[in-house]
């Protein structure tokens, strides 16, 4: 990572990050692993169901883990 972003404002960091590729090159890796992960080995685990399901969430991660 070639720039540090975190000493700019979010606009400005955004746009650093979209410009050198950064931004595009984690999204793709994260839609890699969706598409070719081990369903047994791996957890997907989404913001939105952290939020809404906590309790269930952890206990499921705490299940896997072990």
């Amino acid at each position: 990572m070639p720039v540090d972003f975190s000493r700019n404002e979010p606009d400005v960091a955004i746009d650093q990050m979209i410009d050198t590729g950064y931004l595009f090159k984690i999204l793709e890796w994260m839609a890699d692993w969706l598409a070719f992960r081990n369903r047994l080995q791996s957890r997907l685990i989404r913001y939105e169901d952290v939020v809404t399901r906590f309790d269930e969430i952890v206990s499921e991660l705490c299940w896997f883990i072990r």
